[in-house]
């Protein structure tokens, strides 16, 4: 595939196997259609572009909701020769396609995580790639009227360049972003950040150490003084995976490790109720098995992993969302099904949603029976975005 082809032997390890944006596979189960029948396409007969697409194919990561008429969803479109940053919003009604800048020169870009101060401030993030140069860190701001790029800080001197995977908007002075880059002079990545003050962005210091591959892929940061970001530790030769932790003091990045509970985990999405209630999701394999969800919490200091009922199976989780300690919300797929579990406070409830064969949801974001909205993409002879709504009973489309 032309992206992984990109990266290296680090970097691809890290985006087939520990990523969970689904981008490789998505590419994968594309082209793997194009050559043959694929058996997904029997759960989707009579499938049509989405309005205001210019192409059928069509990808969603994240999603995030400011009030029940108003909410924005990102990803990507897959046009022939270049593909672009998809962007839609939802204005109480209906979803609707908005213009958003396409880079000069770069043959893709994409956008993977968003999220709001204010109706007029919402901010996005991914990644792009140039023809030559490798890739670089791609950020789009909207100012109540229109979308725009906003430039953004990339390390120099490496080979494969960076990606930005997840944003928190704290402030119109403080949004934090991250993600991965390459670092000059080696074949192994290092996690990163960057930081808004309110006029520019900014490369931020993150724990790293030589010869071990770092991404993060999850960050939420409820106040300046106190959040955390979340990914994978990948060794050099590319045999063990382990959870990532990183912890904002209000001052500095550490690292604040997260016990793994198998041989093979990642973490792709965390959320903070409290300094003391930290919730994170992701996947493991448990005794080298295949992959199945993985929930962790952290209370008065510990982690300690959480099992919902029925997720035993094959899958994993993609991002996760909190609107206090009793509306925890975490997605992904489950045995090729769409997958949303949440807990009330007491009690844990697994929802597979309309439609949920050959789909799979790569975002969420929690707010009670009127902004709560999960997103993400539906396999079959196309790719489809998927916008999913909970009304406080089920998920609705």
């Amino acid at each position: 595939m032309r992206r992984s082809a990109l990266l290296g032997i680090a970097l691809t390890s890290i985006i087939a196997t520990a990523v969970s944006t689904g981008v490789a596979s998505a590419h994968a189960a594309r082209n793997t259609q194009r050559n043959g029948v694929d058996a997904r396409s029997l759960f989707w007969p009579g499938h049509q572009v989405e309005p205001g697409l210019a192409f059928t194919d069509a990808l969603l990561y994240g999603v995030t909701a400011i009030s029940p008429n108003n909410a924005w969803a990102v990803g990507e479109q897959l046009t022939p020769g270049a593909d672009k940053p998809l962007i839609e919003h939802w204005n109480g009604r209906a979803w609707s396609v908005v213009p958003s800048p396409r880079p000069v020169g770069a043959f893709y870009s994409r956008l993977k995580s968003v999220d709001a101060v204010a109706a007029n401030n919402v901010w996005a993030v991914g990644d792009l790639a140039l023809r030559r140069g490798g890739q670089r860190t791609l950020i789009e701001h909207w100012n109540g009227t229109s979308w725009h790029r906003v430039p953004s800080p990339n390390h120099t001197g490496g080979r494969f360049g960076a990606q930005l995977y997840a944003v928190s908007a704290i402030s119109a002075t403080d949004v934090w972003a991250v993600g991965y880059y390459d670092p000059p002079g080696a074949d192994f990545v290092h996690s990163l950040a960057m930081h808004w003050n309110g006029g520019s962005w900014s490369l931020v210091r993150t724990p790293n150490r030589e010869g071990v591959n770092r991404g993060l892929f999850g960050i939420d940061l409820p106040t300046t003084a106190s959040g955390w970001a979340v990914g994978v530790t990948v060794a050099r030769d590319g045999s063990r995976f382990r959870s990532l932790g990183e912890h904002w003091d209000g001052r500095r990045w550490h690292a604040a490790p997260i016990p793994s509970p198998a041989g093979s985990e990642q973490l792709s999405g965390v959320s903070t109720v409290a300094p003391g209630n930290v919730w994170a999701a992701g996947n493991w394999s448990p005794g080298g098995r295949v992959r199945q969800p993985l929930l962790m919490h952290r209370v008065e200091g510990d982690w300690r992993q959480v099992r919902p009922p029925g997720l035993g199976h094959p899958g994993e989780l993609t991002a996760l969302s909190a609107d206090g300690p009793d509306d925890i919300w975490a997605v992904g797929s489950l045995n090729g099904q769409a997958l949303l579990v949440h807990w009330d406070g007491s009690r844990w409830a697994t929802y597979h949603g309309p439609g949920a064969s050959a789909v799979t949801l790569r975002g969420v974001t929690a707010g009670g029976a009127d902004r709560t909205w999960a997103v993400g993409y539906r396999f079959g002879r196309e790719l489809a975005p998927i916008k999913e709504r909970w009304n406080g009973h089920v998920w609705t489309r």
